[in-house]
């Protein structure tokens, strides 16, 4: 898939709306088992612009997003800041990178298998921040461990769900003619 040329009016205003929706979605999400695992399907619009845009378009929507969710957060900038911002550009990255490849737009299971792996690597890196940010901050790193198996099924849970909706988004798109196929 690729924005039509003369879209880029479209395409800036579908970047803040991308944006402003992975803000949006991370405050919509809900704790799952306290305090460190919630459900959250913000990762979404940063795989549907990896998808639309690519890897670089997305690793900014998750790079600039993730930092205005730090800054408005309870906690604020602190020094690992960039250790929580890190996962959603990596997310971004992967699967744009993953999507430059035909077979993988074309077939579902490979495009979910692309979202499982961005979304497990979003998750490792955002278990790393959890931890490093324990030790420096002071509070008890155990509590990280434990609940690391229920990270990780929460996070291919959640990626099989966004995997399934990005189909759902493109569809009126297309039909809009907003976006041609490559061939």
């Amino acid at each position: 898939m690729k924005l039509k040329k003369e879209g880029q009016v479209f395409k800036i205003t579908l970047l803040g709306m991308c944006l402003a929706l992975f803000i949006v979605l991370n405050y919509a999400s809900f704790v799952v088992f306290p305090p460190s695992i919630k459900f959250s399907l913000k990762g979404l619009p940063i795989v549907f612009v990896s998808v639309v845009f690519g890897p670089w378009y997305g690793a900014l929507i998750g790079g600039i997003g993730e930092f205005f969710c730090q800054l408005v957060s309870p906690y604020g900038l602190t020094p690992t800041t960039p250790l929580w911002i890190l996962p959603w550009v990596v997310e971004g990255i992967i699967v744009g990178l993953f999507f430059k490849h035909k077979d993988v737009r074309e077939h579902i299971i490979l495009w979910i298998i692309t979202v499982v792996v961005s979304c497990v690597a979003v998750t490792g890196l955002n278990t790393l921040a959890l931890w490093l940010d324990s030790v420096i901050v002071g509070y008890n790193p155990y509590l990280t461990a434990v609940t690391i198996p229920l990270r990780f099924v929460n996070s291919v849970v959640t990626s099989i769900i966004i995997g399934l909706l990005i189909p759902v988004f493109f569809a009126p798109l297309i039909k809009q003619g907003k976006f041609e196929t490559e061939n």
